[in-house]
């Protein structure tokens, strides 16, 4: 018996195709959680504006042919690497009484994070939905995309919104 034989015996193909595919899935989550840090750099006071296009499109390859859940991960990883580097300025205000207030700092700014990271995973998770089950070109896909992110923002600020109208009336 040869080497090949004996190791197939030993470990199933079956077995590494699942620890493969588990282990490019972690890359993507690394991959949109990089992303996501890397779009606070085009937030002022830095703003270097190319680094939008190059955080989006680690995104958008990251997302190319993932199930709906698995999208929705690694779009949730982009929001939270997003959000997570974004308003950890928060966390400054628990400092004013920090006898007080310190010690919820951390989870205070994580679960903000967490939380405003869903509304990326949605955009992420609507995307790769629609891709899938149409076959479609490069730019089309490209307009999908962007039109998912537009939907998931405007749903976000839902409720700014509802606000504005509440006070004109």
């Amino acid at each position: 018996m040869d080497q090949r034989a004996a190791f197939d015996q030993v470990v199933k193909p079956e077995i590494l195709n699942r620890i493969a595919l588990r282990h490019r899935f972690l890359w993507r989550m690394t991959l949109g959680f990089a992303a996501g840090a890397v779009t606070v750099l085009t937030f002022p006071p830095l703003s270097i504006l190319l680094l939008v296009p190059v955080a989006y499109s680690a995104l958008f390859v990251g997302l190319r042919d993932l199930s709906f859940g698995r999208a929705f991960l690694v779009g949730w990883a982009f929001g939270l690497g997003q959000f997570g580097f974004g308003i950890w300025w928060i966390a400054e205000s628990f400092y004013v009484e920090a006898e007080r207030f310190g010690t919820m700092a951390i989870p205070a700014v994580a679960g903000l994070s967490a939380g405003l990271a869903i509304f990326p995973a949605i955009a992420a998770a609507l995307f790769a939905e629609i891709a899938r089950r149409g076959a479609m070109g490069s730019l089309l896909a490209c307009l999908l995309f962007a039109t998912s992110w537009t939907v998931a923002e405007w749903l976000w600020s839902a409720p700014l919104r509802a606000d504005r109208l509440r006070r004109r009336f």
